[in-house]
């Protein structure tokens, strides 16, 4: 494998991590392996948010992504 894209950019593998996290949850698996999960053959999304000042990454694996929205500052 070609680990140059991970050393250079610490955001490509919280990015997959995400990712990996999302696809793992769609598919309601009982145990998660981070290297069984192939992130190419699913539909995701992924956004960077933030929030007080905080930075956080949100994914999503879902069969449609094209109409995924985020409502930020919901009060209840």
């Amino acid at each position: 494998k070609n680990y140059s894209k991970i050393k250079q950019k610490p955001a490509y593998m919280l990015k997959k991590w995400v990712l990996k996290e999302s696809i793992f949850k769609f598919l309601n698996q009982k145990t998660f392996i981070p290297s069984k999960i192939e992130t190419n053959s699913f539909n995701t999304f992924t956004k960077v948010l933030k929030l007080q000042n905080k930075k956080f990454m949100v994914g999503v694996c879902a069969t449609d992504t094209t109409n995924i929205r985020l409502f930020l500052n919901c009060k209840y």
